[in-house]
């Protein structure tokens, strides 16, 4: 759910991106850290992100969650279509999260939000061998952590056939609908799952979700596209260690 927040800000108007290449692009920086930098016997725990992490945004699955996101607006908020685009735009842009970004227009129950916006079709989504065995190949515990829910997570992942990588799911119910990137919902999601920071990897399509991960001690991955607004900066934000744009290929050249 971040991810299409994040897009829905970002791109409101249109919905299309290039697809990613299966090279990451090296971006002078601070923090921009290349294969020769990556030990992958330094991590114990890989967490992922789910939407826009494990598969591409020209899916449809972010489209169908945008929309969502907006329909849920219009009828709840009872708002025109256009207006509820335009306060997403902007709020999303400011806080970050479609969920933060609901409670500053009114009272509204976060569960039936997230289930709302997280009724989507998976059915679609394409098997990607690549990933599958790169997931396989890493050593120590794979974890999702998500701002959808559960059943939303568990469906892609059947979908995508990646259900047994991963060890455990941490979705938005499990932070009390306090979802990325509130630090809060970083400090229980380690501890939760007893993961030591420094010997963890994220990996998130959402650049800020990464800055709290950076800041607990997490390396960071930037699951980016060539054409992303921030791509044109010369320097990386400093809360990301790693950019690349396809993450079976970012993984493979690291095994």
């Amino acid at each position: 759910m971040g991810s299409a927040s994040a897009t829905l800000g970002e791109n409101m108007q249109d919905k299309t991106k290039p697809g990613r290449s299966t090279l990451e692009r090296k971006i002078p920086g601070p923090n921009s850290a290349g294969i020769r930098d990556f030990d992958i016997n330094n991590f114990d725990t890989w967490v992922f992100d789910l939407d826009g992490t494990l598969y591409s945004e020209d899916s449809g699955i972010l489209e169908q969650l945008r929309d969502r996101m907006v329909g849920y607006v219009v009828q709840h908020f009872g708002l025109p279509e256009e207006t509820a685009l335009s306060h997403l735009r902007d709020l999303l842009h400011k806080h970050g999260s479609s969920l933060l970004a609901l409670k500053t227009l009114g009272d509204f129950e976060p569960a039936d939000y997230v289930a709302h916006v997280c009724n989507v079709e998976a059915g679609h989504l394409p098997y990607n061998s690549a990933l599958d065995e790169a997931l396989e190949a890493l050593p120590g515990r794979k974890v999702i952590f998500t701002n959808a829910n559960t059943g939303h997570a568990e469906r892609v992942l059947a979908q995508l056939r990646l259900t047994r990588h991963f060890d455990g799911i941490y979705d938005v119910t499990a932070g009390g609908y306090m979802p990325k990137p509130q630090p809060q919902t970083y400090d229980r999601f380690l501890a939760l799952h007893d993961i030591d920071p420094r010997r963890a990897i994220f990996f998130e399509d959402t650049e800020i979700n990464l800055k709290p991960a950076m800041e607990r001690g997490m390396t960071s991955v930037w699951i980016t596209t060539p054409g992303h607004r921030h791509e044109a900066r010369q320097e990386q934000a400093d809360f990301v260690h790693h950019r690349a744009y396809d993450l079976a290929a970012w993984l493979r050249a690291r095994l």
